[in-house]
């Protein structure tokens, strides 16, 4: 900025003139004031102030921050190295034609394991289908902790007199768990194997059947594959925890819990979770499209039409038809026999005056009692039992706050509940 001048009107703003003497004469069109549209030496970001934090996921808008400040490298974590192979002498590769007479099928679970990996930004080796037999078994795996941080097998931890996996482990390494209390996914296992540097590499050995080998790599093998490449803590969950209504009945394990594959969306301001059908094992037609995992409790009978339930996002919601998302329609079924009273419950910042005033349009001149607390499920449970417990009671209690997913809004959402 030239001195002596204190502010700059943009070009657009101005119109230009060329007289005959050849002089050029400026109009400026709009009015100014000091200041204006001058950035000053340092404003966009405070001193010592942090932009990227550790652990920071360095996509194309981070690396524009970088670049900005004029740093050409950075310290980053090393992407993990992970090694894939099935085992079963019953499979065949992907574009050849199984041999239904010798009970062959394609292996399906190595191209999804792959793709799985690949959109965690991890290195992949595909170490192809290894035989059922003990000694191929055992040098593969050993082979694969040479190069590998993690190393991912499909089939063989079940019982069967051919499930060489958790055998090779236990002399391999530290088999750390071969069972587990789920559905899918009972036969999952998890070792650790010594490097040569006494650096312990990670081992999962995932079930043979499509949907437990889809389920048990989103629940185990991917966020440890995160926690190796730097993302996230160990107290931040790799998955949301959201509540979602089912649209359909679902029928209980009396055994175990299980995680059901479902499509979950936004439908009138909450979320819905459809379930993608027969949830056999071997269905891989029920993890199409699936964008979350269903916690449903090990019990005897069925969970009705509507029924919460906790659901663990696996990637982003589905759009409802009107659009994405959508505010839930106002609806009343209080009448206007009489004067109704209203509880509003105010939580933190929550501001009152538009919800006050939609109340008062559409419930008559109601009578409203107002609270202001923390988002604190004591706090809360507090104020609602008291209006609960009035001799004339209240006829509707609206609850006004930013309600998310974290642990605090959960507890407050499970306490209102």
């Amino acid at each position: 900025v030239p001195v002596g001048s204190d502010a700059v009107v943009k070009v657009e703003d101005t119109l230009q003139r060329v007289k005959s003497s050849g002089e050029v004469e400026i109009d400026v069109l709009v009015s100014s004031k000091a200041g204006a549209n001058i950035r000053q030496v340092g404003s966009d970001t405070a001193k010592d102030e942090v932009l990227l934090r550790r652990g920071c996921h360095l996509r194309a808008s981070e690396l524009g921050v970088l670049a900005a400040l004029n740093r050409s490298c950075v310290s980053v974590f090393c992407l993990p190295r992970v090694a894939l192979l099935s085992t079963g002498d019953e499979l065949v590769e992907l574009g050849q034609v199984p041999d239904e007479s010798r009970g062959q099928i394609v292996d399906s679970n190595r191209p999804l394991l792959c793709a799985m990996v690949k959109e965690l930004g991890a290195m992949v080796t595909d170490l192809g289908v290894v035989k059922d037999e003990v000694e191929c078994v055992r040098a593969t795996i050993a082979d694969a902790f040479k190069f590998a941080d993690v190393v991912i097998t499909s089939g063989g931890v079940s019982r069967g007199n051919k499930d060489y996996i958790k055998e090779v482990l236990e002399e391999l390494g530290e088999l750390h768990f071969g069972e587990m209390c789920m559905k899918p996914g009972k036969p999952s296992t998890f070792a650790t194997v010594k490097s040569a540097e006494n650096q312990p590499r990670l081992f999962f050995g995932l079930p043979g059947n499509p949907v437990s080998c889809f389920v048990t790599f989103k629940l185990l093998a991917a966020p440890a594959i995160l926690k190796l490449a730097g993302m996230g803590s160990l107290r931040s969950p790799v998955y949301p925890r959201v509540d979602a209504v089912l649209c359909q009945p679902v029928q209980m394990d009396p055994v175990r819990p299980e995680y059901h594959r479902a499509r979950a969306r936004w439908d009138s301001g909450r979320i819905v979770a459809e379930s993608t059908g027969f949830q056999r094992s071997s269905r891989i037609a029920s993890i199409a499209e699936t964008n979350c995992l269903l916690e449903i409790p090990k019990a005897s009978g069925t969970l009705a039409k509507g029924t919460v339930v906790k659901a663990l996002l696996l990637g982003g919601l589905r759009p409802e038809a009107e659009g994405f998302p959508s505010a839930p329609q106002a609806q009343t079924a209080l009448g206007s026999c009489k004067r109704r009273r209203v509880g509003l419950l105010l939580l933190d910042t929550a501001q009152s005056s538009k919800v006050t005033e939609v109340l008062r349009a559409s419930l008559d001149g109601p009578e409203l009692r107002e609270e202001r607390r923390p988002k604190e499920a004591e706090a809360v449970k507090k104020v609602v039992e008291s209006w609960c417990q009035e001799k004339n009671g209240l006829d509707l209690v609206l609850v006004l706050g930013e309600l998310g997913v974290g642990n605090k809004d959960a507890e407050a959402v499970d306490t209102l509940r």
